[in-house]
């Protein structure tokens, strides 16, 4: 992917970097991506820890989805 970005300065110094929609709509799908990454890498490490105790549902919601 081809970067293009407009660097604003305030001071001489950088401030802002305005990129075209496209790309950062792009760049929000690949944080939100590296989140995913990282959320399920901690989900392997409790499991290989031990320290997931899996999911704990309240006893009035488990016919609701039992009928599903």
């Amino acid at each position: 992917m081809s970067f293009q970005a407009q660097i604003i300065e305030r001071d001489g110094k950088p401030e802002y970097a305005v990129v075209p929609i496209d790309q950062y709509r792009r760049l929000l799908a690949l944080a939100e991506d590296m989140e995913d990454v990282r959320a399920a890498d901690e989900a392997m490490r409790e499991l290989e820890e031990g320290r997931d105790e899996g999911v704990r549902v309240p006893v009035p919601v488990l016919p609701t989805l039992c009928r599903q």
